[in-house]
């Protein structure tokens, strides 16, 4: 399988680097107390040391409200997806259980500040691009029942077959999503500009490798990918 990125997205952000996580043969049901565990710490420790308004200035937090703004979209009314996160930590709402594998990324979002998203591979038809939209794609989010329909030029991670993530990490699919049921999923997580090393970057994907193996167990492979010099990696 290929993560591709169009050639209008490499031109939109040239700094863009894209780091890729996938696991096989996971077992994702049931719970962990360790896992819970560290998820309450991590909300306290992150309540603890950061308000609302000093969470705005991580770099992490204002590289992504900037890229949100370069493709025309206001930040205060859709929230990237990391900042939306860790903003409900802050006001002290509880670390919500999803499944093992998601709990692990959410985890490592608290130390890194840097979005995760991504999918059970099962439910995914060929390749992953991440693009701009024709616009009036069909669009249902985790959660949703009436589908929404994309704007012309939006950043989407697409597949053969649909719309996996609208507003470039905004928000998931609900086909795609992962399950307490998915055995092969694959995560994401960017880096738009310089500003995030992509050392960070790649800090980030090994702590959700060694969170995801040690909660799940099965294969754990991570790939980068920087656009300033190729558009496509295998994964």
């Amino acid at each position: 399988m290929r993560l591709l990125v169009s050639e209008d997205v490499r031109r939109a952000f040239p700094e863009l680097r894209v780091a890729v996580l996938r696991a096989t043969g996971i077992d994702n049901t049931g719970n962990s107390p360790e896992l819970d565990a560290e998820k309450m710490a991590a909300a306290r420790r992150l309540a603890a040391e950061h308000t609302i308004e000093s969470l705005g200035q991580l770099p992490e937090i204002e590289a992504w409200r900037t890229a949100y703004r370069a493709v025309g979209i206001k930040p205060k009314d859709y929230r990237p997806t990391a900042e939306a996160f860790l903003r409900r930590l802050v006001k002290g709402q509880e670390f919500p259980t999803i499944s093992k594998a998601v709990d692990a990324y959410l985890l490592v979002e608290t130390q890194f500040f840097l979005p995760v998203g991504g999918y059970d591979l099962a439910t995914v038809t060929g390749d992953i691009e991440l693009r701009l939209s024709t616009g009036g794609e069909e669009f249902t989010p985790i959660g949703g029942r009436d589908p929404e329909y994309t704007q012309p030029g939006e950043i989407v991670y697409a597949d053969a077959a649909r719309i996996l993530t609208r507003m470039w990490n905004y928000r998931d699919c609900d086909a795609c999503k992962v399950t307490p049921g998915s055995t092969e999923v694959a995560l994401f997580t960017e880096a738009p500009y310089r500003q995030l090393t992509t050392q960070r970057l790649v800090d980030s994907i090994a702590a959700i490798a060694e969170a995801v193996s040690r909660y799940c167990r099965g294969a754990v492979t991570t790939h980068l990918l920087d656009c300033s010099v190729a558009g496509v990696v295998e994964f």
